[in-house]
C-alpha cells in the first residue's frame, strides 16, 4: 500500500502526464520538422508560457547546437531572449533560403530508384516538391513527375 502524500495533485502527477517528447535538436536536425514537433508537444501538454517554451527548447538541444545558439545570440544570453526570437534565430541559421531554381532542377530530374517502393517514391517526390514553391500547381506537377519518374 502506498503512503498518501501531502503534495498537491499537480506536483504528484506532473511527470506522469507528459505526452510525447520533442526530441533532441542537433546540428543535423531538420529545423522545420523539429519546430513542428515542438509546437505539437506544447499543444499536447498545454504549455503556453513563454518561459516554459524557452526552457524546453534550450534543454532539448545538443551541446553543439547550444554552442551555436550562444554564438548567434551574442552579446546576449539565450536565457534572456524570448522563445519566439530563439525560434527565429535557429530557423534562419539552420534553414537558409534555397533557390527555387535549384530545387526545381532536382525535382524535375528525379527518377524512382529500383529498390524504392511506390509509396517511398511518392513520399520522395512530395518531399522534393515541398522545396520548390509550386503554389497552386503543386498537385499537377507532383502527379506528372511521379508518373514520369516511374520509368514505365
Amino acid at each position: 500500500m502506498t503512503q498518501p502524500t501531502n503534495d498537491p495533485p499537480a506536483v504528484r502527477t506532473l511527470y506522469s502526464q507528459v505526452i510525447g517528447s520533442p526530441g533532441i535538436f542537433d546540428q543535423d536536425t531538420n529545423v522545420k520538422i523539429y519546430f513542428a514537433r515542438l509546437k505539437n508537444f506544447f499543444a499536447a501538454n498545454g504549455i503556453t508560457q513563454e518561459s516554459k517554451k524557452r526552457a524546453i527548447l534550450l534543454t532539448s538541444m545538443s551541446e553543439e547546437a547550444h554552442k551555436t545558439l550562444f554564438s548567434l545570440c551574442l552579446p546576449e544570453d539565450p536565457d534572456n531572449k524570448t522563445y519566439e526570437s530563439l525560434s527565429d534565430i535557429l530557423q534562419k541559421h539552420y534553414e537558409p533560403k534555397k533557390s527555387y531554381f535549384a530545387a526545381r532542377h532536382q525535382f524535375y530530374l528525379a527518377r524512382k530508384n529500383h529498390d524504392e517502393s511506390v509509396s517511398q517514391w511518392g513520399a520522395r517526390v512530395r518531399d522534393l516538391a515541398s522545396k520548390c514553391g509550386f503554389g497552386p500547381e503543386l498537385e499537377i506537377v507532383v502527379r506528372d513527375i511521379f508518373v514520369i519518374g516511374m520509368g514505365y
